[in-house]
């Protein structure tokens, strides 16, 4: 296994065999650790060498789009794969969005907002979280560091009589875009000034990251450090107690497989 291409072909083999068996690979200063690899893989997975370090780099640079010295490969769970599945192959994107918005009443301090923002994707590693399909090996990249842009936009100046409709008629339109896979966050932040005192937060979300249970922590995290960051300027809030990404890694977990089979068996 000399070429480059014996090389890649032998990195992209392991990299799906990592992410079946549940492990997670972490980027921190130009080198990958695994992690949480039970003992049960690890006896038929070998290890990264520096030539397969090297290869997985530069495929991750060729699909990410960017230098990269610091994030996490992690695996998709289950329900995430049907989710993918729908998406690119059903022509399902509009509707595997999650609409979802907030609507705030009296002085809102927009700085405020926007650092609440980032302070969920900072503690929340789904919501850093970009899906590719790498010479069709499937996984998730989750970036080190929060990144953020806030749409705004004013309608204000409406006359009252339509203003509800023509929220509705631009919200509506912000829910139907189509997220990138493939491009983080998969989120997509919108703030709308209805008046001095309105104003309606829209916060479409993709269904890889979030549903109907996930939004109920999010409200939680968002409007908590909000209030913070309004008050203090800064935020000094306990880190969740279990994320989405620890949910998939006991997904692939031993215990999890075990458990599985029994149900299976039965």
């Amino acid at each position: 296994m000399n070429s480059p291409f014996e090389i890649a072909n032998h990195t992209l083999d392991l990299l799906s065999r990592y992410l079946e068996n549940g492990v997670s690979i972490h980027l921190v200063n130009d080198r990958f650790e695994l992690q949480h690899l039970e003992p049960s893989a690890s006896e038929h997975l070998e290890a990264l060498t520096p030539d397969i370090q090297k290869s997985l780099q530069s495929l991750l640079q060729e699909e990410i789009g960017r230098p990269l010295q610091d994030g996490t490969i992690l695996p998709l769970s289950w329900i995430q794969r049907r989710h993918y599945f729908v998406t690119r192959h059903e022509g399902a994107e509009v509707s595997s969005t999650v609409p979802h918005a907030l609507r705030f009443n009296g002085n809102l301090d927009r700085t405020a907002l926007r650092d609440a923002l980032l302070h969920i994707q900072r503690v929340h590693p789904m919501l850093r979280a970009s899906v590719h399909e790498m010479y069709g090996v499937l996984f998730q990249w989750i970036a080190p560091a929060a990144q953020l842009d806030v749409e705004f936009k004013d309608l204000s100046h409406a006359p009252v009589s339509s203003r509800e409709a023509q929220l509705a008629a631009f919200s509506l339109d912000v829910m139907r875009r189509p997220f990138q896979l493939n491009r983080a966050p998969l989120m997509r932040p919108v703030l709308i000034r209805l008046g001095e005192e309105e104003h309606v937060l829209l916060l479409p979300l993709h269904h890889l990251i979030a549903d109907g249970l996930s939004l109920r922590v999010i409200n939680d995290s968002l409007l908590s450090a909000y209030e913070v960051y309004r008050t203090s300027g800064h935020a000094d809030l306990p880190a969740p107690s279990s994320t989405y990404a620890d949910f998939i890694r006991f997904h692939h977990s031993e215990r999890s497989r075990t458990e599985n089979k029994r149900h299976l068996d039965y």
